[in-house]
């Protein structure tokens, strides 16, 4: 949510940009919950705490953390990604899951033929909706450990967006 300063002010400047014609849009924005005004202070620092999100060393000629591709800052995804690595489940971040928007589900328990077997653990990583060029190369410092498959629907940079139809596996063993 938005600070309700912030948000008046968001909402005269797409009206008067774009015209009365997206008055519709924005409340429709607002209906559907991606709109609104913000009725708690900020998590953000809590969040920033827990997932360890600033990265002071940051190491460019010699990567020690995957914040190197933003300069320090690594991001909730990339985080996240991580602490299932190191942690091998997600329950042990429940903490900045229960700050972000959505539901959450775990299911962990192990398939009945695998029970008795010590599979080879790979994990798939989606994003539905897109991930930048930085968050995949974080991502890729990451596999450098760990078995890791990377699926997305969409890749964007600063200069382009590319379209990748749902269609490419970036694989790093």
């Amino acid at each position: 949510g938005l600070k309700q300063k912030s948000l008046d002010y968001f909402r005269r400047e797409i009206l008067q940009t774009y015209g009365f014609k997206h008055m519709m849009t924005l409340l429709n924005l607002e209906k559907l919950g991606l709109l609104k005004r913000s009725e708690t202070k900020s998590q953000w620092q809590t969040l920033m705490k827990v997932l360890k999100l600033i990265f002071e060393d940051v190491n460019n000629e010699e990567p020690n953390d995957p914040s190197y591709v933003y300069s320090g800052y690594a991001p909730i995804s990339v985080r996240l990604v991580e602490n299932v690595f190191k942690r091998n489940n997600w329950r042990n971040i429940g903490e900045a899951l229960k700050i972000l928007p959505g539901p959450t589900f775990f299911n962990d328990k192990a398939s009945p033929e695998l029970e008795h077997t010590k599979p080879k653990q790979v994990a798939l990583v989606y994003f539905l909706g897109g991930i930048t060029y930085a968050e995949i190369s974080a991502i890729r410092y990451l596999a450098k450990a760990y078995s890791c498959l990377l699926y997305t629907s969409d890749a964007a940079d600063d200069l382009l967006c590319v379209d990748l139809g749902g269609r490419r596996i970036i694989k790093k063993k």
